[in-house]
């Protein structure tokens, strides 16, 4: 009988508010919102990361009502990790070419907003 050995690789998110073990199931919120479910009701369900569109969010509901209610933590009432789209590409740029990666970063400036990485201040 052969065995067979099995490695499973995880890793995890963490900061101020919460820790989120990887892989896993991230709804999205492209306007801040989940479409028919509360923040209370994501943490219910166990949910730990949300995933924001920051393209989104800058056309709606837009960076100035997002700093008038504090940052998108506050604005979704979402107590837990919230993860843009910025910050995807940000982490995953470090993997093409260099000129590639030049021009990538300048791409994911016109999208990024100051305001989520601010939101839990």
């Amino acid at each position: 009988m052969e065995r067979r050995y099995y490695i499973s690789i995880f890793a995890y998110i963490s900061n101020l508010l919460t820790r989120t073990l990887l892989p896993t199931f991230m709804p999205v919120a492209t306007q801040a919102a989940i479409k028919g479910l509360t923040s209370q009701q994501m943490e219910e369900l166990g949910v730990t990361l949300i995933l924001n569109n920051t393209y989104h969010l800058n056309l709606r509901p837009g960076i100035k009502i997002l700093r008038e209610a504090g940052g998108a933590h506050k604005f979704q009432g979402w107590r837990k990790n919230l993860l843009t789209v910025s910050e995807v590409a940000r982490t995953f740029l470090k993997f093409f070419p260099p000129e590639a990666n030049r021009q990538l970063s300048r791409i994911a400036a016109v999208f990024s907003l100051s305001v989520l990485a601010n939101s839990q201040r």
